[in-house]
């Protein structure tokens, strides 16, 4: 029997016909993929999570857009990366499309991150993760040799690695200085850090995805805008970053679907392709793709979710079901 297993909403008399081989003594961990606006569907995923007191998780790792999410996953505070996404994210400040054409950085993380931090709906504080039994962690890559780096979310401010984990090459100059080092966005170095978890112990990783099944999600820069680069040769080491990001893509999805023996793997997915873009996205989409991670998440915690929560033998925790 295989030990990777697919979770979305066109599946479900298979999701209640098969359930997912749960190691003897489970350590569960969340992973959460990167996808800039559409990690709105992985906040409605995580927010179905904390609606129904579904905490199971010894680590959660997330990369770019999916470490702000996870990061309010960890801190309980359910409704506030949708915020994000739908009303900062979306602000002109932050994502200058006319840019493109002036050879100035096309987000302002700057910004983002000063509203962020500044105002209660939006500000991520390190303190509210001193409760919670998770380990958060957050991917980011070197800037100068395109290796992938994780920090524990104390290793500096949290605000700081946030950026970093998120600042997407040429998107935002030229990274984000931590120790001595430049670094950007997690996804080009480790898109789907599954490796990275099972590797300190988890044995029962759920991967919250944000393209379908057997579908890629669109790359970092479109293959046109790609081929515009090297016409005007805006920047030539735009190739290389498309290169090293597919072939670090196709990595991670072949690990995933073939874990090592004693790991479980589960995908929680749309079962659409999204409606949401990694930047400019309508609201309409945000609200649809939203609803429906909200609607797949609370599918999950009713059935595989809840038999993971039993075969970890915390009574506090049998409720979900």
């Amino acid at each position: 029997m295989s030990n990777h297993h697919h979770f979305d909403l066109h599946r479900v008399s298979e999701i209640y016909r098969t359930l997912p081989a749960r190691p003897e003594v489970v350590k569960p961990a969340l992973v959460l993929e990167g996808g800039g606006q559409r990690s709105i569907f992985s906040a409605g995923v995580v927010d179905a999570f904390m609606d129904h007191q579904f905490a199971p998780f010894v680590q959660v790792l997330g990369v770019s857009g999916g470490a702000h999410v996870g990061t309010t996953y960890a801190m309980d505070r359910k409704g506030m990366a949708k915020r994000i996404i739908e009303e900062v994210s979306t602000n002109d400040r932050f994502y200058r499309r006319l840019n493109w054409f002036r050879s100035a950085p096309v987000m302002d993380l700057d910004w983002y991150f000063e509203v962020t931090q500044s105002h209660p709906a939006y500000r991520m504080d390190v303190s509210e993760l001193a409760n919670t039994d998770m380990q958060l962690q957050l991917m980011a890559t070197h800037a100068d040799c395109f290796s992938p780096r994780r920090f524990h979310h104390d290793d500096h401010d949290l605000a700081l690695l946030l950026k970093a984990s998120s600042a997407i090459p040429y998107f935002y100059d030229d990274g984000v200085e931590i120790h001595g080092h430049h670094f950007v966005d997690g996804g080009l170095g480790h898109p789907i850090p599954v490796r990275e978890v099972v590797e300190q112990g988890a044995n029962y990783v759920v991967a919250i995805r944000v393209a379908p099944k057997e579908r890629e999600p669109d790359p970092i820069f479109s293959r046109g805008l790609h081929q515009f680069f090297k016409r005007t040769n805006a920047n030539p080491r735009i190739g290389a970053m498309m290169d090293t990001h597919q072939a670090n893509y196709q990595r991670d999805e072949q690990y995933i679907k073939s874990p090592p023996p004693g790991v479980t793997t589960v995908q929680i997915a749309p079962h659409r392709a999204l409606e949401s873009v990694v930047l400019g996205s309508t609201p309409e989409a945000l609200i649809k793709d939203y609803k429906l991670g909200y609607e797949t998440g609370v599918l999950f915690v009713n059935t595989w979710g809840a038999e993971l929560v039993r075969g970890l033998g915390n009574p506090a925790q049998q409720s979900v079901a």
